[in-house]
């Protein structure tokens, strides 16, 4: 499945805020079984001087991701598809991908 990044707008946030966004995540995602699709929480950054939280969800699709951020009661967020390459190989992207229908993110290989 792919990975989606979930930037959340904290005002002077704060590592509780922070933590507060990933459980009321969590806990959409664990309201989400027993439905189709699968959904997994895999971690939490903050930025504290940008007064943003990034959460990262491996997910099926981004539109299960905006009803999860919605359950979530989630505002200010913008959800984008994220690449994550733990292996630090060169990721390259192909943008020019017919096949992808917008959903997705682009085909990529790992060098």
């Amino acid at each position: 499945m792919p990975y989606y990044l979930i930037e959340v707008y904290l005002p002077r946030a704060s590592a509780h805020e922070a933590g507060s966004a990933g459980r009321r995540l969590r806990a959409a995602i664990d309201a989400f079984d027993g439905e189709d699709d699968e959904i997994r929480f895999v971690r939490t950054m903050l930025l504290p001087e940008d007064e943003t939280c990034f959460l990262v969800i491996d997910a099926s699709s981004r539109a299960d991701v905006q009803r999860l951020c919605k359950r979530a009661g989630l505002s200010s967020i913008r959800v984008v598809s994220a690449i994550e390459d733990p292996s630090g190989a060169e990721i390259v992207l192909d943008l020019d991908d017919e096949a992808s229908d917008g959903d997705c993110p682009p085909t990529s290989t790992l060098r």
